[in-house]
């Protein structure tokens, strides 16, 4: 059974289908950065024009791709950098 998500209306244009979720352009956009390095949500979110690019590692992550990360600790915040295993 595939999956629709929320608000994807147009989900048969340029679709992929992975283990019965649908990704999106963006969710491979994400993957395409995160397989050149490592990067924070901040710092993707920037450099791909993305809101939150958080719910798009989570569709990677439940559709299989191996997405890790660990937290950084900054001088007053701390926040989690996203890598490829």
């Amino acid at each position: 059974m595939i999956k629709k998500r929320k608000g994807d209306h147009h989900s048969h244009l340029n679709q992929r289908e992975n283990k019965g979720i649908i990704l999106n352009g963006n969710d491979y956009r994400v993957l395409a950065l995160l397989t050149n390095g490592e990067y924070s949500a901040q710092q993707i979110g920037e450099i791909l024009r993305l809101p939150d690019p958080r719910s798009n590692i989570r569709y990677l992550r439940n559709a299989g791709y191996n997405i890790a990360d660990y937290w950084e600790k900054g001088e007053f915040s701390r926040h989690k950098v996203y890598f490829i295993k």
